[in-house]
């Protein structure tokens, strides 16, 4: 009982702190990026892409961004798909305050309201459960388990029929026996019998 009680309370703290870690990542890793490149001359070549990454605000962005990837890998091993990408979109809302406050970008009304209904549909997907996906792993029990009852079955019908047929090879085989040792007995006494009175004679 209390380690099911534990599992449910993991389960319960989990899910929002993958999607709080998921969303962070991601708004900074895009913000970082987006303050390095600004502070960089126009890209012309792809050696200069190579470049930018070194830089202190692009590769900091990189790495969080990696660590959004993976987190989001994790995420995905627990939450459903069309849970998770939608609980997550607020980090595009967190990327345009982030943009608006700290990178000086006019947010027209247009996007505010684009934003406002990206949160409003987060937390409609947020009040479902994380996790709608049948758990299979019983119904791969349950079969592996028939599997196994029928080669039990199947190999417990070949040893009755084998030992049957090796009983009945046996009972002929003594059937036999005796039949042809009771045919010698009599032919034998036969002969003895009409032997013995022509001796006499």
């Amino acid at each position: 009982m209390a380690s099911g009680q534990n599992f449910t309370a993991r389960s319960k703290w989990k899910t929002p702190l993958f999607a709080l870690f998921v969303i962070f990542t991601n708004a900074f890793g895009n913000f970082f990026i987006a303050r390095g490149m600004r502070q960089l001359p126009p890209l012309a070549a792809p050696l200069d892409l190579i470049v930018a990454i070194f830089t202190p605000w692009v590769g900091l962005g990189v790495l969080l961004l990696i660590t959004w990837l993976l987190s989001r890998m994790m995420f995905l091993s627990f939450a459903d798909l069309s849970y998770m990408l939608p609980l997550t979109s607020l980090g595009y809302v967190l990327s345009a305050v982030l943009g608006h406050f700290y990178l000086n970008e006019q947010i027209t009304p247009l996007r505010w309201a684009g934003t406002i209904l990206i949160t409003i549909g987060m937390a409609l997907v947020g009040l479902g459960n994380p996790n709608t996906t049948p758990d299979t792993s019983v119904q791969d029990e349950v079969q592996s388990g028939e599997m196994a009852r029928g080669e039990v079955q199947s190999d417990a019908r070949e040893f009755g029929k084998a030992v049957a047929h090796g009983a009945g090879g046996e009972v002929q085989s003594r059937a036999g026996g005796e039949v042809q040792s009771r045919a010698r007995g009599e032919v034998q006494s036969r002969a003895r019998g009409e032997v013995q009175p022509g001796s006499q004679i």
